[in-house]
């Protein structure tokens, strides 16, 4: 049986600090030993970014308030990644019951496991009253745990940019190469600014897709200044590739809040569009998921090249993700010897 927890701002931010510090393995084992504790948590399409040692030890798997005993279930491996903090293991859990009828289809054409109504007698699967507790406290601590990392690429990328020179100045003194930054600084004040002080369940659901969404708008604006050197494997880059597939994974799809949708009653505003997984705008008109991002700045004479069309490497869909080019082509050398996909990225092995 879940425990019903109600978590509050204090306790959820630790994921932000662990994975600013620490990296993701460690954050996502904070996020799961206040929200999930001795379970293996998988998004609403049966998949899963854990921790390795959560992947080898847990014997029960947590699908949106469902617990279901892990031994019944069909389960793959997609991948297992070494990152700073720890390996991280990609799955992907299926139900097997015999009598279901089969799988569903959830959001953008993703998978769910069919898991039976629980019965005590006969059935391992149990629901808890306060499930709904639950997933709000994962949906916040989510945020908090991507807002860090993506805090701690931009701290990589500025030490990275002010280690490289051009003529008598560092690249991070370029200007085009400063706004950048300076975009993905406001869009993490931005977030910051909404999650400070709010507990779990206080955020809509489409509040906290469009959240999602400006992390990963910045986490690509980054990634993009740190050349070929953010396709290297267990680099910076691959961090926040992993960072997008978690809310490809465990995100679903916002419900449409009227509210949300109509204008403004006296001033007329135009009104707020929801933010959806399939078609999250950034501030330059480009979808964050389902297309690439190019035509990103130039900052030494290279070209900008989207690279679209991430799914699990087994090659299931986790909804298409996207990771733009490199800018000022050639900044930093290209990583040496093999390579290996994540999630339909190719990532190099090597240093720059």
């Amino acid at each position: 049986m879940t425990t019903s927890v109600r978590l509050g701002a204090a306790a959820l931010s630790r994921c932000h600090l662990a994975a600013r510090e620490e990296g993701l393995a460690p954050a996502l084992t904070v996020l799961g030993s206040l929200v999930t504790p001795g379970l293996l948590p998988c998004g609403p399409g049966g998949h899963a970014v854990v921790p390795q040692e959560v992947a080898a030890s847990a014997d029960r798997v947590w699908v949106d308030g469902v617990v279901v005993d892990r031994s019944g279930l069909d389960e793959s491996t997609v991948d297992t990644m070494d990152l700073p903090g720890g390996a991280v293991v990609l799955l992907r859990v299926l139900g097997t019951r015999s009598g279901e009828d089969g799988p569903k289809m959830y959001g953008n054409s993703v998978l769910v496991p069919r898991l039976r109504a629980a019965d005590p007698e006969t059935d391992p699967a149990t629901f808890d009253p306060g499930t709904s507790d639950q997933r709000a406290a994962r949906a916040l601590g989510l945020v908090w745990l991507r807002l860090g990392l993506s805090e701690a690429l931009r701290e990589t990328c500025m030490r990275y940019l002010n280690g490289r020179r051009t003529g008598n100045t560092t690249l991070l003194q370029q200007q085009m190469v400063k706004s950048t930054v300076a975009d993905g600084l406001i869009e993490h004040l931005e977030v910051r600014a909404v999650l400070t002080g709010v507990d779990a369940g206080e955020l809509p659901g489409v509040i906290l897709a469009h959240l999602h969404a400006r992390i990963t708008a910045a986490d690509r604006w980054l990634v993009n200044l740190l050349g070929a050197s953010g396709y290297l494997v267990g680099g910076p880059g691959q961090v926040a590739h992993l960072s997008e597939l978690l809310a490809e994974a465990y995100v679903p799809a916002p419900t449409t809040d009227p509210a949300w949708d109509a204008p403004a009653p006296e001033s007329g505003a135009r009104a707020a569009t929801p933010v959806t997984p399939d078609a999250r705008a950034t501030s330059n008109g480009s979808a964050d998921a389902g297309s690439a991002r190019a035509g990103s700045a130039d900052a030494g004479g290279g070209g900008a090249a989207g690279q679209a069309g991430a799914g699990l490497a087994d090659g299931s869909a986790v909804g298409g993700s996207a990771v733009g080019g490199s800018v000022g082509g050639g900044l930093a050398g290209g990583g040496a010897g093999g390579a290996e996909d994540v999630g339909g990225v190719r990532f190099r092995r090597g240093e720059s």
